[in-house]
């Protein structure tokens, strides 16, 4: 499979180029920034919400367990102190909402590591001089060039330079 790796020098230069890109058919495999673009997940059609949802799951699951620890320790080990009641949850809130931020951060950090597929140590992309811009200027999009009608489409985009990414 040959990827092309398109570099621009303006954030608008790189959504003009994805938007014709999709327009055009030609799959895109990713765009690179240095800062986030206003725009690009949109352009990209990136608009599924995994984590948000990994994080409400990881929620859930937190109180619920919060919640049965104290309920198993007030019914396996009963003290009766001070007259309160067997179950009482208003004092269960604090040690419920505990676990719920714990199990939703622990769900939502493993899930953005799942999701992204990280930690890679190393990618292709790094070998790649040109590359090494995309932390402070420059701008890239790496596509798809299945034919030579691909690779000339990415020329006619007029990028700064154009790279071959192996693998």
């Amino acid at each position: 499979m040959t990827r092309l790796l398109a570099e621009f020098e303006q954030p608008e230069d790189l959504l003009a180029a994805i938007g014709r890109t999709r327009a055009k058919g030609v799959p895109i495999i990713d765009a690179f920034a240095p800062f986030p673009v206003e725009g690009l997940d949109q352009a990209l059609g990136l608009a599924d919400q995994k984590v948000n949802w990994l994080g409400f799951t990881g929620m859930v699951l937190g109180a619920m367990t919060g919640w049965f620890f104290q309920w198993y320790a007030n019914t396996d080990y009963t003290l009766n102190i001070g007259g309160r009641p067997w179950l009482a949850p208003p004092s269960f809130t604090v040690l419920t909402f505990e676990f719920a931020v714990l199990l939703g951060g622990f769900f939502m950090f493993f899930g953005v590591l799942i999701l992204s597929r990280l930690p890679k140590l190393h990618h292709p992309l790094f070998e790649i001089p040109q590359f090494r811009r995309v932390t402070s200027d420059r701008y890239f999009l790496m596509v798809d060039a299945h034919d030579d009608a691909a690779r000339r489409f990415v020329e006619d985009l007029h990028p700064a330079s154009i790279a071959e990414v192996e693998g």
